[in-house]
């Protein structure tokens, strides 16, 4: 993989990170078109920061296609990872703004759907030690999800990212998801969605509760402009969300967030240190439309106010 200008020399990252699952074209009303799909949101910003990182997926050959492997070999992103899919499209998610938020249209049997277990198997050959990333959509078909399972037995570390899309999910399927992982994102409305408790009057409760019960490491809940929380077996961290001056959307503010949480724990920052970061980080991304950014200086300038 070609290095970029924010190429860290103390970064004391000792796992092979693999981040798999979708990566489309987000289509806006006004006929905008920009470069998404949680798992390859993660991936870019991850490169962006310097973190080696391998990305896992599959495309269809057509137009798009060409137009994401130009877009990762600009970022100097590693091809290894990406299949090519004859028969079915590279993905597609239409978006539709409502008054207060947005809402999502996935178009069914797109290329990540097909993700090969046998060329992952390759990639994953003789990893002694491997981090691996993956959300709920792309097991949405039994395919990928076979090849997902199968990645996640193999790794060491295990980082699953709840995103709930309607009608592409079920409690059984999310089960499976985060069967045995060790980090657990998801945000209140998924909370409350998949894990309902009236037992417990205060959230650090419940979520302590939670990590207790599906053996995690960390559980991880964002609460949207409220801020987010960080659970262990032990502790409950909580911090605000910064204020957003210019608000532009909110797509892709999550993947923001779980970037840089998985660049926390991989560089053993301290709980609040990876809130306060990854909050912050997830309202720069607010700022603009879309997913991520395409300089290269924005990420340096970011990774410099950790310093």
């Amino acid at each position: 993989m070609s290095q970029n200008p924010t190429q860290s020399k103390t970064t004391p990252v000792e796992n092979k990170l693999i981040i798999i699952g979708e990566v489309l074209f987000d289509v806006f009303p006004d006929g905008t078109q920009v470069l998404g799909g949680a798992p390859f949101n993660v991936a870019w910003h991850l490169h962006g920061f310097a973190l080696p990182t391998l990305f896992v997926s599959r495309l269809g050959e057509d137009q798009a296609s060409e137009i994401i492997k130009e877009k990762m070999i600009s970022w100097g992103m590693d091809l290894t990872g990406i299949q090519f899919d004859p028969k079915h499209p590279t993905g597609q998610v239409n978006i539709h703004w409502t008054e207060t938020s947005h809402s999502f249209d996935i178009l069914d049997q797109q290329a990540y759907d097909f993700i090969d277990d046998k060329a992952l198997n390759k990639l994953l050959h003789d990893q002694n030690s491997t981090f691996l990333y993956h959300g709920s959509l792309a097991m949405r078909n039994p395919v990928s999800r076979s090849t997902i399972v199968q990645a996640g037995q193999k790794a060491t570390t295990r980082f699953v990212d709840i995103n709930l899309r309607s009608p592409w999910w079920n409690l059984n399927l999310v089960k499976q998801a985060i069967t045995a992982c060790d980090y657990l994102k998801l945000n209140d409305e998924e909370l409350d969605q998949l894990f309902p408790d009236h037992r417990h009057p205060s959230i650090e409760e419940r979520l302590s509760t939670l990590v207790h019960d599906l053996s995690l490491h960390l559980l991880i809940l964002t609460c949207g402009a409220k801020g987010a929380y960080l659970c262990t077996k032990n502790e409950v961290f909580f911090e605000a969300a910064p204020t957003i001056d210019h608000l532009v959307d909110t797509v892709g503010a999550g993947d923001a967030f779980s970037a840089v949480c998985i660049y926390g724990l991989l560089n053993h920052w301290s709980k609040q240190e990876i809130l306060k970061r990854a909050l912050a980080f997830a309202a720069t991304i607010c700022e603009q439309q879309g997913a991520i950014r395409l300089d290269h200086a924005f990420y340096m300038e970011t990774q410099s106010s950790w310093t």
